[in-house]
């Protein structure tokens, strides 16, 4: 068996190709001194392809061994490093080389924080080992995730200098995140667009996710409550893929087209949602390798769909796709590590962390574009607006200059009537024609009644009837117009004019009455002509009926008639 060497010379020691040796213990039910049997009789199988012991999702319980041999002539304490926290029971055995049990520790998930014997998100152990000895370090390992156990064991004057080296860059990471989280959140509250809204419980729910995988929520959040790890793990992770889709329609515009990339998106949304319930009660080794699974395909799904979008012209889907190619790699590399695919080294165990950190700056940059896209689109619609604002303003001056046109040469007294504190008043806008009708200057602004009505003969009843609906029917329903429409008068004599009126209600899109349009028509004139012609048909009425009489008496009338005039003519 191919051993580690401690010689106190290097700042930390790990398990090189052939190091490590495992055996399967599929019923969980080996005692150390089985074990040990095991190791004296060879029957463990060395990991020659790999640096760490990884053995992906199981229910078996792993038993791994490395032979240290200790060059170190003074021999010293060391802190032995377990890179992995979500494991749920780890047992760790120093054994001399003569298979006696020196040293026996436990720890796990399941334990709280506090349990632990230094205070530290990673399983860390101090080993002491004697000058120019050898000895095996044993490990059982077991748990409803992933098993593994990558390990180091360090000088502690090493080890605490590169815990600081590695808190200042998880605190880079996390202090990013946050950061996008809060700038994403703040343009949210100002441009009212849910796209930076689903991007932010995405970085969010990533941050959790990351945040419980390194251990984290654990030591800072909930260390008194070890059973929250697993069903954290599945709900931040089923969370991610939702507001990953929720952000991807909104983003690509998915909802606009109403195709089947849209509809796909929508229904795998509900599933991932329905997850966040379901799943942390299934048993949590095939929960969370269904999500883990499923997390891979998703990036496999959405990359495509963003091609698609960049094809039908979405320019910012640039952005979108290389990121979220970034995810994948990291995530996949990640994943296939767990899984035991990958050999698990900085960058399998960063994988994630160093893709998410990519693609969410690369997403920021896609949303900012977007932003500026949108900007853009605006400032041409704003002048677009502006050019059709000038050529309607033209259009409305033009239009009212043909208006006050007619108004100036319209033979009719225009003028409107609206409400005002004390009663009406007449409008600004009237006809010229109003002067001949009515001497005075100007009158707009003042009582229609007072000024108009009364220099009528109509009766005190009528005037009455005038003041009372006209202020009873503006700022009101239609329908009280209507109703008392009949009771106003049609016809009005000032001095020796006649002057046809007209009423009609200005309304507004609610149906109530802004004005009152009034038109008064001298109908002087007409009314003469109108008597002539009747009399004119009264007497060719008269002729008419003479032409009627019998042909013989006319002919005798004409006689008569000749004689009289042959007499009289003669006389003179």
């Amino acid at each position: 068996m191919a051993a580690i060497t401690i010689n106190g010379n290097e700042d930390h020691y790990s398990p090189q190709l052939g190091d490590q040796s495992y055996f399967e213990d599929r019923e969980a039910s080996l005692t150390t001194s089985d074990v040990i049997n095991l190791i004296k009789s060879n029957r463990f199988i060395n990991l020659n392809n790999k640096k760490t012991a990884s053995f992906g999702f199981t229910n078996s319980a792993y038993w791994v061994v490395t032979r240290l041999e200790v060059s170190d002539q003074q021999g010293s304490s060391y802190l032995l490093e377990i890179e992995y926290p979500l494991l749920d029971h780890l047992d760790i055995y120093l054994v001399s080389d003569t298979y006696k049990t020196l040293s026996h520790r436990s720890a796990g998930d399941l334990l709280p924080f506090n349990a632990r014997e230094m205070s530290h998100v990673n399983f860390v152990f101090p080993i002491d080992l004697a000058a120019s000895t050898n000895y095996y370090l044993l490990f059982r390992l077991q748990s409803r995730g992933v098993v593994e156990a990558p390990y180091k064991i360090w000088r502690p004057d090493s080890f605490f200098k590169n815990r600081q080296y590695y808190l200042w860059g998880q605190g880079l990471y996390y202090g990013a995140i946050f950061i996008m989280i809060a700038y994403n959140l703040f343009i949210f509250l100002s441009e009212k667009s849910l796209t930076y809204l689903f991007y932010v419980g995405f970085m969010l729910s990533y941050a959790v996710f990351q945040g419980t995988m390194r251990g984290f929520t654990f030591q800072y959040i909930f260390p008194e409550s070890p059973e929250l790890a697993d069903p954290l793990v599945i709900i931040s992770m089923a969370s991610v893929n939702v507001f990953t889709l929720m952000f991807t329609t909104s983003f690509l515009k998915l909802h606009e087209s109403k195709n089947w990339v849209f509809y796909v998106t929508k229904a795998l949304t509900v599933f991932f949602a329905a997850s966040i319930i379901i799943f942390p009660f299934l048993p949590y080794s095939k929960s969370s390798s269904i999500l883990t699974l499923l997390s891979t395909l998703i990036c496999l799904y959405i990359i495509p769909v963003g091609v698609r979008s960049l094809f039908q012209g979405n320019r910012s889907a640039r952005y979108y796709i290389i990121a979220w190619t970034f995810y994948l790699v990291g995530g996949v590399s990640y994943g296939m590590g767990k899984l035991g695919v990958l050999e698990l080294n900085f960058f399998t165990n960063n994988a994630q962390q160093i893709g998410s950190i990519i693609g969410i700056s690369l997403l920021s940059l896609a949303l900012a574009d977007r932003l500026n896209t949108l900007k853009r689109e605006l400032s041409s619609a704003n002048r677009e607006l502006q050019t059709f604002n000038d050529n309607l303003e033209l259009k409305v001056m033009e239009k009212t200059r043909d208006i006050q046109s007619i108004m100036d040469n319209i033979p009719q007294g225009i003028f409107q009537v609206k409400s005002s504190g004390s009663g009406v008043i007449i409008d600004e806008e009237y006809s010229k024609f109003i002067h001949s009708i009515i001497p005075l200057d100007h009158i707009s602004g003042l009582d229609p009644v007072q000024n108009i009505f009364r220099k009528s003969k109509l009766s005190s009843d009528d005037i009455s009837l005038i003041k009372t609906v006209l202020e009873t029917s503006i700022d009101e329903d239609i329908m009280q117009f209507e109703i008392n429409r009949h009771v106003l008068p049609h016809e009005m004599t000032i001095g020796d004019r006649l002057i046809e009126i007209d009423w009609s209600p200005v309304v507004n899109s609610k149906q109530i009455v802004e004005k009152i349009l009034i038109a008064l028509k001298d109908v002087t004139e007409f009314r003469i002509l109108q008597s002539q012609t009747l009399e004119q048909a009264r007497e060719f009425t008269k002729l008419g009926e003479v032409a009627r009489h019998e042909s013989g008496r006319m002919a005798g009338f004409l006689l008569v008639c000749q004689d009289l005039y042959n007499a009289t003519f003669n006389r003179f």
